[in-house]
């Protein structure tokens, strides 16, 4: 009996204890803007699948150039987009930004990761047994042609990937070649 009474009075404590370090913890770690909130302008590029604003809205979070794509084939709609930090990242890194698009019909799917992604994304992408193919633009700069994507770095050092599934070679190139910084000129050029 005095082994309850010591649970009983133990439980509370122990609960009570847990709250205290989860206030303490804080909330958890959300990405801050860097810039304020991006307007549009006659120069901003019109992203594919009507998805511009909410490319602009994750730019706000990049110190990086996010690009966005201005080709897609036709049927493709804008899954998600986000900036987040890669798990396996050291806490200074930039961050990453994903975005996914689908098609119902034929299915097909393509994901962009532009930034600093985890090692896993970018060695789970080299290993996925691809052959390289050859070579094409992302945008302004040169990149890797896979069978299914595209892997680049560009001059600023970031790291820029679209893997695609179900799509053609030359629908990869026009999507790698019509990928457009969202803030022309935000890097400045040496």
């Amino acid at each position: 009996m005095r082994s309850l009474v010591t649970a009983l009075i133990a439980l509370p404590l122990i609960a009570l204890a847990a709250c205290a370090d989860a206030e303490d913890a804080g909330p958890p770690a959300s990405p801050t803007p860097v810039r304020p909130r991006i307007t549009p302008s006659a120069d901003t590029p019109a992203c594919a699948a009507a998805s511009t604003l909410r490319f602009l809205e994750v730019q706000r979070y990049a110190a990086f150039d996010v690009y966005c794509p201005t080709f897609l084939p036709e049927g493709f709609v804008l899954q998600e987009v986000g900036f987040g930090q890669a798990e396996d990242a050291p806490p200074e890194a930039e961050g990453t930004v994903r975005a996914v698009f689908r098609r119902e019909l034929p299915e097909a799917r393509v994901e962009f990761v532009q930034g600093r992604p985890s090692l896993s994304d970018i060695t789970e992408f080299q290993a996925s047994g691809q052959d390289l193919i050859g070579e094409t633009d992302y945008a302004d700069f040169p990149a890797n042609l896979f069978e299914a994507g595209v892997l680049a770095r560009s001059p600023d050092g970031f790291t820029h990937k679209i893997a695609t599934q179900d799509l053609t070679t030359n629908e990869i190139i026009q999507i790698a070649t019509g990928m457009r910084p969202l803030i022309p000129k935000l890097t400045p050029t040496p």
